[in-house]
């Protein structure tokens, strides 16, 4: 009787708006060095939050969680390892589960979260934000952010994106003579914006530099550059009249660089 409660909780609690759903369930996030343990339901909700708006995936609710595990006689306190997450997902009947933590030292933040598939063990998918930003700005921006990043590396073959072509982006060098430090991206300018924007980043090798944009949900919007690029100082011109309105996130890598900036459609 209580194993045919527990499936009927479970079915309930993630009853799919779409079949190609996948079940997960979130850990509480591990609040590292220079963040207070205080933060943790709040953030780990978040977290929470922002997958189920990608709609990418049925989220069971840590209330339901608790309950069947207590049932059990499993405390979720303390599970952070990839060990652990699969014994939970294993009870919970999820096909992946969803660890990661929060750090911080001096004025940098960091988030890493990663996706463990049930099954096999593996980590399916992991990435991290870092910023010189306070706690607030993980809560307001960050989250988010992590999350597109997340479920765009492992959704790109679902992208949305229009061709290239009417994005009408166009590569000009802001100075031949200058060699850039370091790699970097900047924010766009303007930010938000109505019609065009322009994004300026730096190349100090010759590497092979790949820009696209992103949508909150994840899902790939364009390809702007995939190329390789000769040390220099680029700009990007980028007509959005084919984008909707709303946030977007330009991400840029190259060799082992790798960086993020938002951008706002008005």
């Amino acid at each position: 009787m209580k194993h045919l409660f527990l499936a009927l909780l479970l079915i309930i609690l993630t009853i799919p708006s779409a079949m190609a759903q996948t079940t997960i369930a979130v850990l509480d996030l591990e609040m590292q060095a220079g963040v207070p343990s205080s933060y943790q339901g709040a953030l780990t909700d978040m977290l929470r939050e922002e997958l189920f708006h990608t709609g990418q995936f049925r989220v069971i609710e840590r209330n339901a969680m608790e309950e069947i595990l207590t049932e059990q006689g499993f405390q979720l306190s303390g599970c952070v390892s990839n060990e652990c997450a699969v014994e939970v997902g294993q009870m919970l009947g999820v096909e992946q589960m969803v660890a990661g933590s929060v750090s911080a030292i001096g004025e940098i933040h960091a988030i890493a979260i990663r996706l463990i598939d049930v099954e096999s063990g593996e980590i399916v998918g992991m990435e991290s934000v870092r910023c010189q930003c306070s706690i607030e700005d993980i809560i307001l921006t960050r989250m988010t952010e992590v999350v597109s990043l997340l479920t765009s590396s492992n959704h790109d073959e679902t992208s949305v994106s229009q061709p290239d072509q009417e994005m009408e982006e166009s590569e000009s060098p802001v100075d031949d003579g200058i060699i850039p430090e370091n790699f970097a991206l900047f924010s766009p300018d303007p930010d938000p914006f109505h019609d065009s924007c322009s994004i300026v980043y730096h190349v100090p090798e010759t590497a092979r530099v790949v820009i696209k944009i992103y949508d909150t949900r994840g899902r790939l919007i364009s390809t702007i550059k995939d190329s390789i690029h000769q040390p220099g100082v680029y700009q990007y011109q980028i007509d959005g009249n084919g984008l909707d309105s709303g946030i977007y996130f330009i991400m840029m890598e190259a060799n082992r660089f790798e960086e993020t900036v938002r951008m706002t459609k008005l």
